[in-house]
């Protein structure tokens, strides 16, 4: 719970959620691993927690720009920053 407590405090990232959770990682150094934290807004509220093996804490943000189309029935993906 401590361990919790302190990624819900101090976030290195956060990202939002489409259910209006918020993900949050920190690196947790007793382990040498991040710990992602997901929670509700009011932050009492703790879904999960877990050691995310995937997280790169240089990973860069992808933006996935879509354009539909339908007189040629043509779906136009754009991809920018990374």
């Amino acid at each position: 719970m401590e361990w919790v407590e302190y990624v819900l405090s101090n976030p290195i990232r956060m990202e939002g959620q489409t259910n209006s959770r918020i993900r949050r990682w920190a690196p947790i150094s007793e382990v040498g691993k991040y710990l992602r934290v997901v929670a509700e807004p009011d932050v009492k509220t703790v879904h999960s927690a877990f050691f995310d093996r995937g997280f790169s804490r240089n990973r860069q943000e992808v933006k996935v720009v879509l354009q539909y189309y339908p007189d040629t029935d043509m779906l136009y993906f754009k991809l920018k920053g990374g």
